[in-house]
C-alpha cells in the first residue's frame, strides 16, 4: 500500500524525478563495475589502471557533493538540477567515444560532477515533501531507487556489452537525460525566496580547501600502490594541511560551508562515520566481485550481471518496508541489526568454497544486501527527521560525502588487499584458485571490521534506545 505521505498528486511527479536524480548516479557505478574485465582487456590494461575508470567518477562526487548540496540550499535548485542533468548526460557521451583509457578517465571526472549535484539535490529535494511523521518511509524509497539503479546497472551493463560492446554503457544515458530534464522543467518548481534570516554565501575557500583535502585522501590511496613513495607523502600532507586550514576557516567565517555545530549535534558523527563503513563493505562485492565470478567461476559478461543484480534487487524489495519499521521501531536498532546482517554476510561470503557456486554466494549476497537496505534507511532516517529546511542540501552533501568517501576507500583499499592476496596486479591472468583467495581473503577482512563496530554498537546500548 502507498504510503499517505506520497498520496497527494500534486508530489507524484516531484517524487517520480528527482527518484530518476538519485537512479542515475547509482547506475553510473555499477554499471562501469561489469565492465572492468572488458575494459582490462580492450585497452592491455592492468587492474589497477581499470580501477581508475570508477575511481575518477567517486573522486569527483566526493570532492564536489558537499559543496554542490550547500550551492542547492543558496540558489534555485530547480535549476542546478537541470544543471546536474545536463553535464551528466553530455559527459556520458565523451565517454562512449572515448579513444583511450585516459580519455575514459577524464570524461569520468565531469560525469561525477553532473552525478554530485544530481544526488544531493534529489535527496535534499525528497524530504522537503513529505511530513516528519513518514521521513522514514521517503528514506526507504531513495534507498530502494539508489538499489534500483545499482541493481540494473550489472544486468543491463553485461546485456550491452555482450550486444554491442563497452561503448554503449555510456551512450544509454543520453536519450534518458534528455527525458529527465524534460520531466525536471514541468514538476520541478522554481524555489521560493530565501528567508532573510537564512540567507547567506557559498564559502569558496572553504569549497576549495575541502575539495583539495579530499582529493589529495583519494589520491594518497590511488595513485601509487607503495603507501609510502614520494609523490604519497605530498598528497598525505597536503590532505592534513588542508583539513586543519579547512577546520580554522569553518570556526571563523560567518557563512560556513559545513558549520561546525553541526557535529555536535545528536548521532550526527557517528551516523555519518557508519555510512562511510557500510559503503566500503558494500563496495568490496561491486569491484571484487565481477572479478571472481568472471576469472573464478569462468562465467561470461551477461551472466556475470545477472548475478551481480541479484543483491541490489534484495535491496530495492527491502527498502520501503525498512522505512516503516524504522518510523515504527526507531532507528538505532534498525541500524545495529542491518550492520550486523551486512558483516554476517560478508563472513559467509569468506568461508564459501568455489564448490558451492552460484548457490552459495547469492546466499551470502541475501544477508549483505537486505542489511544495507535496513541500515541505509535507518541513517538517512536520523540525519534528515530533525534537520531545518535550509540545511537539508547541506546534510544531503555530507550524507552523500560520507557514503562516497566510504566507496572510494572500499575501491582502493579492499581492491589492494584482494590484489595482494591473488598474488599478481594482472587478476585477469590469474588462475581460478588465486582469485578465490583474493575474493575470501578481502572479505575476512571486512567482515571482521563489521563485527567490530556491531560489537561496539551494542555495549554501548543502542538496541535499548527508544528514538522513534
Amino acid at each position: 500500500m502507498r504510503p499517505k505521505a506520497f498520496a497527494a498528486s500534486s508530489t507524484k511527479g516531484t517524487l517520480f524525478t528527482l527518484c530518476i536524480g538519485v537512479l542515475f548516479p547509482s547506475l553510473g557505478i555499477s554499471i562501469a563495475n561489469v565492465a572492468l574485465p572488458t575494459l582490462a582487456t580492450s585497452f592491455q590494461a592492468s587492474f589497477h589502471e581499470t580501477q581508475w575508470v570508477i575511481l575518477s567518477y567517486l573522486l569527483s562526487i566526493t570532492t564536489l557533493i558537499v559543496a554542490a548540496g550547500r550551492l542547492g540550499d543558496l540558489v534555485d535548485p530547480r535549476r542546478l538540477f537541470l544543471c546536474g542533468v545536463a553535464i551528466f548526460g553530455l559527459s556520458s557521451l565523451a565517454g562512449g567515444f572515448a579513444p583511450t583509457l585516459f580519455f575514459l578517465i577524464i570524461a569520468g571526472l565531469a560525469q561525477g560532477m553532473g552525478a554530485a549535484i544530481l544526488m544531493s539535490l534529489s535527496v535534499a529535494l525528497i524530504s522537503r515533501v513529505v511530513s516528519k511523521e513518514h521521513t522514514g518511509s521517503a528514506m526507504g524509497l531513495v534507498g530502494a531507487t539508489s538499489a534500483l539503479g545499482t541493481a540494473l546497472g550489472p544486468s543491463l551493463g553485461g546485456a550491452l556489452i555482450y550486444l554491442f560492446g563497452w561503448r554503449s554503457i555510456f551512450f544509454i544515458y543520453a536519450p534518458f537525460c534528455c527525458l529527465l530534464f524534460l520531466m525536471a522543467l514541468k514538476t520541478l518548481t522554481p524555489q521560493k525566496r530565501i528567508p532573510l534570516s537564512h540567507k547567506t554565501h557559498l564559502d569558496y575557500p572553504g569549497v576549495f580547501l575541502l575539495s583539495t583535502c579530499l582529493a589529495s585522501y583519494a589520491l594518497l590511496l590511488t595513485f601509487e600502490e607503495r603507501l609510502f613513495c614520494k609523490i604519497n607523502v605530498i598528497f598525505l600532507l597536503t590532505c592534513l594541511l588542508s583539513l586543519v586550514l579547512f577546520i580554522q576557516r569553518e570556526q571563523k567565517t560567518p557563512y560556513p560551508l559545513i558549520p561546525v555545530s553541526l557535529f555536535t549535534e545528536r548521532g550526527v558523527k557517528k551516523h555519518l562515520g557508519l555510512s562511510a563503513l557500510t559503503s566500503g563493505i558494500l563496495m568490496t562485492n561491486l569491484v571484487v566481485g565481477p572479478f571472481y565470478l568472471t576469472h573464478g567461476m569462468g562465467l561470461s559478461t551477461q551472466h556475470v550481471g545477472l548475478v551481480m543484480s541479484f543483491g541490489p534487487m534484495i535491496v530495492v524489495v527491502t527498502g520501503v518496508h525498512a522505512g516503516r519499521l524504522v518510523d515504527r521501531y526507531g532507528f538505532n536498532a534498525l541500524t545495529l541489526l542491518g550492520l550486523l546482517s551486512l558483516s554476517l554476510g560478508s563472513f559467509l561470503v569468506a568461508l564459501i568454497p568455489m564448490s558451492q557456486g552460484i548457490p552459495g554466494y547469492l546466499g551470502a549476497v541475501i544477508l549483505i544486501a537486505g542489511g544495507f537496505a535496513v541500515f541505509q534507511t535507518a541513517y538517512n532516517t536520523a540525519l534528515f527527521r530533525n534537520v531545518a529546511d535550509h540545511h537539508r542540501g547541506m546534510m544531503s552533501g555530507l550524507l552523500n560525502l560520507s557514503r562516497y568517501l566510504g566507496l572510494i576507500t572500499g575501491t582502493c583499499v579492499m581492491g589492494a588487499v584482494f590484489s595482494f592476496a591473488t598474488g599478481t596486479p594482472h587478476i585477469e591472468s590469474a588462475l581460478a584458485q588465486d582469485v578465490a583467495v583474493g575474493m575470501h581473503t578481502t572479505f575476512a577482512v571486512t567482515s571482521t571490521v563489521g563485527f567490530f563496530i556491531t560489537i561496539i554498537l551494542f555495549y554501548k546500548g543502542w538496541v535499548k534506545r527508544q528514538d522513534k
